[in-house]
């Protein structure tokens, strides 16, 4: 049963995280799931980390409310 709820919670990240724009999408991703720092993110991107930092804390954000739209609940 835990697994199950693992890929459920899996599942509707994927599904939140597609829902971003794709600038952003691909922003969380190198952050939160291949682990890049952020200042890493921007010289990769050719921006500064202020604006990389604002742009995940925004997608950040997009994602909370996508969850909640949809009644889910998680701690994001």
């Amino acid at each position: 049963e835990e697994l199950a709820e693992y890929e459920e919670l899996i599942r509707r990240l994927y599904e939140a995280i597609s829902s971003l724009p794709p600038m952003q999408a691909r922003r969380i991703h190198a952050r939160y799931i291949l682990g890049i720092k952020v200042k890493d993110i921007a010289a990769m991107e050719g921006i500064t980390p202020s604006q990389a930092g604002k742009s995940i804390r925004a997608a950040l954000r997009r994602l909370r409310r996508y969850f909640a739209r949809q009644k889910w609940t998680v701690n994001l």
